[in-house]
């Protein structure tokens, strides 16, 4: 069981901006974040359970997560951010839990838009949800998923093969509590770039993890599948495409190495 007064601790002195609020079990951290805010108009408030029953990713694709073992957590916030950049938002969340894994010394990637794969396997996600009042963000939730102690031999046989856990690479038990509070306390530093305008910085340390940059790469959108040389992101967090010598702005997508038949 998640230890949440030990979390509380760490933010209270590193990351004041935030509230932790725990659950024993829930459906969706991010539903249950948006049910917060819906009835109180509270930001700034961390959802937690040890026991995430509905988890949702992109594309309504469901998250699977284990008891006690994973890290499940939403952070509802506000933050001065035009609409336009709030695909920055999940970019900013994967560099939090890259940087946050590297203190532990453990390297891992990010592929566009927001999978964390150790290896060649999957570890985690972030699922980014966002209201826009005229052309600014009113509230974020962002929403994050991590294999840290799972026993990925019990996974459904569907998906076993392409996830792992921290434990399952490294033999042994992480705090999840300690890297819950890292995760948040630099993700706090990111947002504050973006606030900024400063989205260079996000940019950058972005492209220092990104998967596929400069491979060929197959992107399956709502309007049909674009295969091309994955060139970056801009300033929007859009993943550049280029395709016969034009450069396609992509803004939601399912990236895949591109594989000749």
């Amino acid at each position: 069981m998640l230890d949440i007064k030990k979390v509380q601790a760490g933010l209270d002195s590193s990351a004041p901006e935030f509230t932790c609020i725990y659950y024993p079990s829930l459906e969706s951290t991010n539903t249950t974040a948006w049910e917060l805010y819906i009835k109180t108009k509270s930001t700034g408030i961390v959802v937690v359970t040890d026991d995430q029953q509905s988890g949702r990713g992109r594309s309504s694709n469901k998250w699977y997560s284990q008891a006690e073992k994973s890290l499940t957590f939403s952070v509802l916030f506000a933050a001065r951010i035009k609409a336009d950049q709030a695909g920055l938002l999940p970019l900013a969340a994967g560099i939090a839990i890259v940087r946050t894994l590297a203190k532990l010394n453990i390297k891992v990637r990010l592929k566009w838009p927001n999978d964390i794969l150790l290896g060649e396997k999957k570890i985690g996600g972030v699922l980014c949800e966002s209201r826009i009042l005229q052309e600014w963000i009113s509230a974020v939730v962002l929403g994050v998923g991590l294999n840290i102690n799972d026993e990925i031999e019990i996974y459904p046989a569907a998906i076993k093969t392409a996830v792992t856990s921290l434990k399952k690479e490294s033999n042994r038990e992480f705090d999840r509590e300690q890297i819950l509070v890292t995760i948040l306390n630099e993700l706090i530093v990111l947002i504050r770039y973006i606030e900024s305008g400063n989205y260079k910085e996000i940019q950058t340390q972005w492209l220092r993890q990104g998967m596929y940059l400069g491979s060929i790469v197959s992107m399956d959108t709502a309007n049909g599948t674009i295969v091309g040389k994955f060139q970056g992101i801009n300033q929007h967090g859009e993943a550049l495409v280029e395709n016969q010598g034009l450069i396609n702005s992509i803004s939601s997508a399912e990236m895949r190495a591109f594989r000749e038949t």
